[in-house]
């Protein structure tokens, strides 16, 4: 009897790409990523310490592939935009 293979749960993922008003995720369903989580988008600077990242945007996952997902960009921060290679951290519900 085979049973199913448990997702690889990450809790942070990579933007691989920016499209207007959404981001590409380097995860998906096999880590653990499902429509409806909200991620926060960081950007921290090569060799900065995690607690010197600066908030981007909130993201809101609105499909999601075996190995990627699409989310909507929400609540973002003026004078930010998105960033490929930005760093997006599941929030605390999530």
């Amino acid at each position: 009897m085979q049973t199913a293979r448990q997702p690889d749960i990450r809790r942070t993922f990579t933007v691989k790409q920016v499209v207007p008003g959404m981001v590409y995720l380097d995860g998906g369903s096999a880590h653990g990523l499902a429509e409806g989580m909200v991620l926060k988008l960081e950007r921290l600077a090569p060799g900065d310490a995690k607690m010197a990242a600066r908030r981007v945007a909130n993201i809101m996952i609105v499909s999601v592939a075996t190995q990627s997902a699409l989310a909507d960009i929400v609540n973002p921060e003026p004078g930010l935009e998105a960033q490929p290679g930005e760093r997006a951290e599941l929030s605390g519900n999530d």
